[in-house]
């Protein structure tokens, strides 16, 4: 009896061993996916850099050094001209140089908006962020070529006002490259998109790249899932992300 029991506490020893080193291995696997399309993109540069770029009416400089980041955006509306600043610490709208007063719901709008722009161009420098849980959702052939499916969603603390959100990417097995993305969001009504990537191009090492933007035609769907409907060119496209001008400086 003492011989069973002490087998059996074996067996579960072995079992929960083996099932950690399995969670360890797909973590691992995760990370290093991450990882390969972070350097493949030259995202690791934009760390101690500046980018800038116009992305439609606005002109856009992001700016990071050692974990201080400074984002800018210049818009001009006529003889107007805003200007929005989020660092560290802080956002502020000006106006003709001035600074606005602006209620909580203007500047979680404004601020926003302006991350959004940010991360978006940046990818995929943000995948490494410690709110950031990588989940590996096995692979997919699009277009002949194979995909790396990773879901990305954030921990509540640390993950910003949409740590909600919920992404996946699609990430080249031959170039380490994000060439498709998919997201859910809940901001303004909510909904879904999947883009894919265009237009590569490779800008002082760091590659930026621009965005056909689809929605799906149906509802109740899986972010997962949403590349199915666009290898049978069952989604709807409705518009196109361009990143213009862009120019990258490193420290």
């Amino acid at each position: 009896m003492k011989r069973f029991f002490t087998a059996f506490l074996l067996a579960g020893l072995f079992i929960s061993c083996t099932g950690h080193k399995n969670q360890t291995e797909e973590a691992n696997r995760e990370t290093k996916i991450i990882n390969n399309a972070i350097e493949a993109h030259g995202a690791q540069f934009l760390d101690n850099g500046k980018l800038k770029f116009i992305f439609r009416n606005g002109h856009y400089t992001v700016e990071e050094i050692n974990g201080q980041f400074k984002y800018e955006r210049l818009i001009s509306k006529g003889d107007s001209v805003y200007r929005d600043i989020l660092t560290n610490d802080k956002f502020v709208r000006l106006y003709q140089g001035d600074t606005l007063e602006l209620s909580p719901t203007e500047v979680s709008k404004y601020k926003n908006g302006l991350n959004a722009v940010v991360y978006f161009a940046t990818l995929p420098q943000s995948l490494s962020d410690d709110a950031v849980v990588a989940e590996y959702l096995g692979d997919m052939t699009i277009k002949g070529n194979e995909y790396y499916k990773i879901k990305i969603s954030f921990q509540e603390n640390g993950g910003g006002q949409d740590h909600e959100d919920v992404f996946v990417y699609w990430v080249n097995k031959d170039t380490d490259l994000i060439d498709y993305l998919a997201y859910v969001y809940h901001t303004d009504g909510g909904g879904m998109r999947f883009r894919e990537a265009f237009n590569k191009r490779n800008i002082n090492g760091v590659v930026i790249q621009d965005y056909k933007n689809y929605k799906p035609m149906v509802a109740g769907l899986k972010v997962q899932d949403v590349d199915e409907l666009f290898v049978n060119g069952d989604l709807e496209l409705v518009s196109v992300i361009k990143t213009e001008e862009p120019e990258v400086e490193v420290y």
